[in-house]
């Protein structure tokens, strides 16, 4: 099934010299977006949407975390089960 995900993935300084996003899109069938990026001294964060087959993008964030890269996702996943703990968010005063 072809579908779309949305995550978070955290890198090292040392893994910001390796070209390791272009390396995931060649080896698999899918194709991202980096949708936000941050980049510091210290290390660097990426918003990265995927598309392709379903299948593909579970082997290639498998994949993204043997090279050691933190991944936070999917990030719809994440968001459908914040919002239904505040259904009811009250008026406020």
């Amino acid at each position: 099934m072809t579908g779309s995900a949305v995550y978070n993935l955290t890198f090292t300084r040392e893994m910001m010299e390796t070209p390791i996003l272009g390396t995931i899109a060649r080896r698999f069938r899918i194709s991202l977006t980096i949708r936000r990026a941050m980049l510091s001294e210290e290390g660097g964060a990426a918003e990265v949407a995927f598309s392709g087959p379903s299948e593909e993008i579970e082997r290639a964030i498998a994949d993204l975390q043997t090279f050691g890269v933190t991944t936070q996702g999917p990030l719809e996943t994440l968001v459908g089960a914040s919002t239904g703990a505040i259904q009811n968010p009250g008026r406020g005063t």
